[in-house]
Parts: C-alpha cells; sequence; structure tokens
C-alpha cells in the first residue's frame, strides 16, 4: 500500500492526515523473490516468485495502471530473480542452478 501524507494545522494543534493512494493485491500465490524494471515494447515489470510463476506486467495506457501481459513456467521450479536485457528484446529469468533466456517478441525460450 502507498499512502498520502498531509499535514493539517487547526487552531490549537497540527496533526498529519493519511489517504491510501494505491493498493496492490499480491502478484503471486507464494512468496515474490524478485522485481525487474524494463523496456520492452511498453514500460515492463517482472515479478518472480517460489510459485514457480514468472509474470511480465505492462504499463498501459494510464501511467499508473499496470496489466498483467504473461504468466511464464519453466519445469525446474521456482524462480528467483530476472533482469530485461538493456535492448529489451531478452528476458533473463534465474532458476535454481539453472539461467534461462526468453524472447521479449514472443516469450519462448
Amino acid at each position: 500500500k502507498q499512502w498520502y501524507q498531509r499535514r493539517v494545522r487547526g487552531r490549537k494543534e497540527e496533526k498529519t492526515e493519511y489517504t491510501m493512494k494505491t493498493c496492490v493485491d499480491p502478484p503471486h500465490a507464494k512468496l515474490t523473490t524478485s522485481l525487474s524494471l524494463g523496456i520492452t515494447t511498453e514500460p515492463t515489470a517482472v515479478t518472480t516468485s517460489t510459485d514457480c510463476t514468472v509474470k511480465v506486467w505492462g504499463c498501459g495506457d494510464e501511467e499508473d495502471s499496470w496489466t498483467q501481459r504473461q504468466v511464464l513456467r519453466h519445469r525446474h521450479g521456482p524462480a528467483y530473480s530476472s533482469l530485461i536485457s538493456g535492448d529489451g528484446s531478452v528476458l533473463v529469468v534465474g532458476y535454481k542452478g539453472l539461467v534461462v533466456l526468453y524472447g521479449t517478441d514472443s516469450w519462448d525460450v
């Protein structure tokens, strides 16, 4: 959750008010192990998890809205880290003892 903080001055005291700005549902069923940001065909976020999924998120037309674009699974179990290449053409995902490269044009290995 993200909160907006505002100080309010009254006659006798000053107080702080908080308003919820954003509430985000957990992206995975189990522990999220990494978050990577980069540019593919759009601003992109990638999360990895011990639930054996890698989720690709795209920033839509609204700058404050992220939508799940792809769910990737690999036979090697939980994913622990990820990185989007500088040119945005490759997603690198680290599994236990293994690195897998996905092409971002089709999200295939």
